[in-house]
C-alpha cells in the first residue's frame, strides 16, 4: 500500500514537472496562441510562424460558438483596472494613498468573482493593442486588470487568485526592487510568467521620469525593460509611469525604445481612438462599485 501511495506520488510530481518544462519550452508566441485558444479570438499581428497561424485559426473554429464576435465594427471601448496593494485597510483615512491604492482580500476576490459571472475576460497588453489596432478579434467583454509597484500581496494574494479564475493579469514591475523580500522575487516573477501572467515595466527606480536627464530617462526604461526581458525570455512593451508623471519628451523616448503603449491613471475606459502612449487606467478601491464602472 505505500509503494502503491509513494509511486503515485512520483508519478504526479512527473506530471507537473512536465507541463513546466513544455510551458518553459514554448515561444511568446506560442504562448500566447494558447491564450489566444482561451479568449476564442483570431490570429494577432505578432504572429510570425505558419504553425501559430494554423493554431489561431484552429482556436477561433474551436470557440466560435462561445464568442458573441470576431470581428471588431464600431468604435472599441476597453476598461483597464488597476490595483496597488491587496491587504486590510482599518487604521488608514480615506484622504490617504495608502487607503486609496489598497484593496482588502476580500474585495479583491469579489471583484474577481464579479467579473467571472459577468463574462469578462481579462486580456493581456498585447492582445489589447491588437484589438485596438483592429489586427485581431475581440473575445466577449475585454477587460486588462493590472498592477502596479510590486507588492508582496500581488503576488500572495492576487496571483493564486487569477490564476484560480482562470484571468490573466499584468504585473508593471520596477526592476530594481526584484532582490527585495518585501516584494516580488525574481524566481516568483519567473513563476508568474510561465503561468500566463503579462510582465511590463513600471521603470527601473521608480522615479518620476519628467525629472530626469536624457540620460537617466533612457536608463530607466531602457535598463528595466532589459532586465524584465532577461528575466522572463518574453518581450517588454507596455510601461506605466510611476506617480503619472509623463510628457512628450517621456512618450516619445519610451516609443523610440520599443514601447507600444503607457500607461497613466484615469478613471475612464480606453477607446481605440486613445493616445497609445496615454491610456488610462482606473484605480480600484474598497468603495469601488465594479457595476458603475465596467460597459
Amino acid at each position: 500500500m505505500r509503494r502503491t501511495i509513494l509511486l503515485s506520488f512520483c508519478l504526479l510530481l512527473l506530471g507537473a514537472s512536465a507541463v513546466s518544462a513544455l510551458a518553459r519550452g514554448m515561444t511568446v508566441e506560442e504562448r500566447r496562441a494558447m491564450r489566444m485558444e482561451k479568449w476564442g479570438i483570431s490570429v494577432p499581428y505578432f504572429a510570425q510562424s505558419s504553425s501559430l497561424a494554423s493554431s489561431a485559426s484552429s482556436a477561433k473554429t474551436n470557440n466560435e460558438q462561445r464568442t458573441t464576435s470576431n470581428v471588431v465594427t464600431g468604435s472599441i471601448s476597453i476598461p483597464i483596472l488597476v490595483y496597488h496593494h491587496i491587504r486590510p485597510t482599518q487604521g488608514y483615512a480615506k484622504s490617504t494613498w495608502s487607503w486609496k491604492m489598497s484593496v482588502t482580500p476580500s474585495v479583491f476576490e469579489r471583484h474577481m468573482q464579479w467579473l467571472a459571472d459577468k463574462g469578462y475576460t481579462p486580456i493581456d497588453l498585447d492582445t489589447f493593442a491588437c484589438i485596438m489596432d483592429r489586427s485581431c478579434g475581440m473575445p466577449d467583454k475585454p477587460v486588462v486588470i493590472t498592477f502596479d509597484d510590486n507588492n508582496r500581496s500581488q503576488y500572495d494574494i492576487a496571483f493564486p487568485t487569477l490564476r484560480r479564475h482562470g484571468f490573466t493579469g499584468v504585473f508593471y514591475l520596477v526592476a530594481n526592487r526584484l532582490d527585495n523580500r518585501a516584494n516580488i522575487l525574481r524566481d516568483e516573477v519567473r513563476e508568474m510568467a510561465e503561468s500566463g501572467m503579462d510582465i511590463q515595466s513600471h521603470t527601473m527606480t521608480h522615479a518620476w521620469l519628467t525629472t530626469r536627464t536624457p540620460e537617466q530617462l533612457t536608463g530607466e526604461l531602457a535598463e528595466s525593460k532589459r532586465v524584465l526581458e532577461e528575466l522572463t525570455g518574453e518581450p517588454v512593451r507596455h510601461i506605466a509611469y510611476p506617480s503619472v508623471m509623463h510628457n512628450a519628451t517621456v512618450r516619445a523616448r519610451a516609443a523610440e525604445l520599443g514601447y507600444v503603449t503607457g500607461s497613466i491613471m484615469d478613471p475612464r475606459n480606453a477607446r481605440d481612438s486613445e493616445d497609445r502612449f496615454k491610456l488610462p487606467r482606473i484605480m480600484m478601491t474598497d468603495e469601488t462599485v465594479l457595476e458603475r464602472v465596467m460597459p
